[in-house]
């Protein structure tokens, strides 16, 4: 979007979205073509942006893969935290469907973060667990704890 008054350079205003179009975009090619087979340029043509720019949100691709696991992780939690533990299970369903790349991203890809982005993932896997356990134990009283426990993970 740009404005400009007759006498100025016309002035470019980044998208309020851009960094979660970037994120989105991320995920996709991430999931479709695994962390070795995206490039950052790639990401940054489908966005619309230079590579430059895409540097200026992330440091690198191990900075954006984190950056794509833990808005996603965070998403995750947020709304099955705000479901209730009646709506836990079901809204599990609407977010993963929504969020369709994020496991793949968490299963094969987990081992390229830097150990930073590894620890905070891992903390929300606990809370996005905790939140489940609750829930599958609401559901099932009958389960004993360690089966609530791996229905959970």
């Amino acid at each position: 979007m740009s404005t400009s008054t007759p006498a100025e350079r016309p002035v470019r205003r980044r998208p309020r979205d851009r960094r979660a179009a970037i994120v989105a975009t991320a995920v996709d090619a991430f999931a479709r073509s695994g962390y070795h087979g995206t490039s950052m340029a790639t990401i940054a043509e489908t966005v619309g942006i230079s590579s430059a720019a895409l540097y200026r949100h992330f440091r690198n691709k191990q900075d954006l893969l984190g950056h794509c696991l833990l808005t996603g992780l965070d998403t995750t939690v947020d709304r099955l935290a705000a479901a209730g533990p009646d709506r836990v299970l079901s809204e599990l369903v609407v977010v993963a469907l929504e969020l369709r790349g994020l496991p793949r991203l968490w299963q094969l890809e987990f081992r390229n973060l830097a150990d930073a982005h590894r620890r905070s993932v891992l903390v929300r896997a606990a809370r996005l667990t905790g939140l489940l356990r609750r829930a599958i134990g609401a559901r099932r009283p009958d389960l004993p704890g360690h089966d609530i426990e791996l229905l959970s993970w």
